[in-house]
């Protein structure tokens, strides 16, 4: 009897540190402001590719994705601090992964712009957040996994078009305004969703 009492206390304290690893605090304001910051980057990447250069542009997407990922480790930290926790090696994963994925597609940004195949970057940026979503949602938001398997095919699907297509200009712009809907957009959505869950507790 003691022995199965014994074993359900060390089944409860499994549970509650498995649920503390699991636990990855995002708040309405962090979508929101991804959101925000992704409608800037998808509209002024290309205005100050072609007014400043190449160097100014990749300044430019590193400073707002920074701005972004410091704002992300800064809310998460606070939540972390509300459920007295400290920042598990999940949450330490994700956030790495989130840094590379922007590297990742800064890089490549940089890349197809130099060798004149801008209608790619785009497609670039589509499936690197959608990765780095999928994986976030993989380990803590379940709900977003679906969310960021559309902007991986989006993404994978752009890239296969641009092998049969001529006109890349029309590949560009179509594969512009699908992020501004799916980057900026859905993130908005989201960011509402998690807002009225919110305020449902």
């Amino acid at each position: 009897m003691e022995k199965i009492e014994a074993q359900k206390q060390i089944d409860i304290i499994n549970s509650i540190v498995s649920d503390k690893d699991r636990h990855y605090p995002i708040s309405y304001k962090v979508l929101i402001n991804w959101s925000i910051l992704s409608a800037i980057m998808i509209y002024f990447t290309p205005i100050i590719l072609e007014n400043y250069g190449m160097n100014y542009m990749v300044i430019f997407l590193s400073i707002f994705m920074s701005v972004g990922l410091t704002f992300d480790m800064i809310d998460i930290k606070k939540n972390n601090i509300k459920h007295e926790l400290i920042m598990t090696p999940n949450q330490k994963f994700v956030m790495r992964i989130w840094s590379l994925m922007s590297i990742f597609a800064i890089v490549l940004t940089a890349l197809f712009a130099n060798k004149n195949m801008s209608e790619l970057i785009y497609p670039t940026w589509l499936f690197s957040i959608g990765l780095a979503n999928y994986i976030t949602g993989f380990l803590f938001l379940k709900g977003s996994c679906r969310y960021a398997i559309i902007s991986i095919i989006v993404g994978i699907l752009f890239f296969i078009i641009d092998i049969f297509i001529d006109d890349k200009e029309f590949l560009y712009h179509i594969s512009q305004y699908s992020a501004l809907l799916i980057l900026s957009g859905g993130i908005f959505i989201l960011g509402l969703v998690v807002r009225k869950k919110e305020l449902d507790v």
